[in-house]
């Protein structure tokens, strides 16, 4: 299992560099530009939230009863660096990281004013003409709403399915008329699933096993999107 990995990731890597290096021009570099913002949020709630700092729903059983709350916190501060190469003829290369304040460990409790990291965004992608290759961590295909909201779950909970994962994607956009842009993509994706039975088999008397089910799945998440915009 362990050779399979090293096999897997090595490969992927020599394929995307040889890409790369294949349509190379002269004198490729590499420019990056940060961005990022700081943010307070603060909250009077007249019944407990599901998660206090932000909400997707109020659960209808508190844990702590009945109450009010107040939160302040400054967790979805971000960072980020977008990297764009120049010079590798028609192809196109850049990357992108991100980072947030809204880290959590299972299991494990992190002081509100000792917030950690969350890697948000970490991948790179080769651009050539309609195609294009994604490998790294970003938005899932599926759901892929991203509306504007004060609120940190961006309509998690209410709709909104999508989230951020590992994954190798392909991508190919075609243009049929000067108002009208076409995106199919399809990718493999890190199944994240935690201990699972509980919740699905609950019932039948099977127990909590503490099993990562994602990972003894044994195969990647497959997804695909199909998209038409029209201006």
């Amino acid at each position: 299992m362990k050779n399979s990995r090293i096999l897997f990731s090595a490969v992927l890597i020599a394929i995307l560099a040889c890409a790369a290096a294949a349509f190379a021009g002269d004198g490729p570099s590499i420019n990056m530009n940060w961005y990022g913002y700081f943010k307070l949020d603060g909250s009077y709630d007249q019944n407990p939230t599901s998660h206090g700092n932000f909400i997707m729903y109020i659960p209808q059983n508190p844990t702590y009863g009945d109450k009010s709350q107040f939160t302040m916190t400054a967790n979805e501060t971000r960072l980020g660096l977008n990297a764009t190469g120049t010079g590798y003829g028609d192809v196109t290369v850049g990357g992108k990281l991100e980072v947030d304040l809204y880290a959590s460990i299972t299991g494990a409790a992190i002081a509100e004013n000792k917030a950690m990291l969350q890697l948000r965004h970490a991948y790179f992608f080769l651009e050539k003409r309609s195609f294009k290759v994604v490998a790294g961590q970003t938005w899932d295909l599926i759901s892929p709403l991203n509306p504007s909201t004060l609120n940190y779950a961006v309509l998690w909970g209410c709709g909104n399915t999508g989230y951020r994962r590992a994954q190798v994607s392909f991508w190919y956009t075609s243009k049929p008329n000067k108002a009208t842009d076409v995106v199919m993509a399809a990718g493999m994706f890190r199944t994240i699933g935690n201990d699972l039975t509980p919740t699905f088999t609950l019932a039948t008397g099977e127990a909590n096993d503490g099993v990562d089910d994602g990972i003894n799945s044994s195969i990647p998440s497959l997804q695909a999107l199909f998209e038409v915009k029209h201006a």
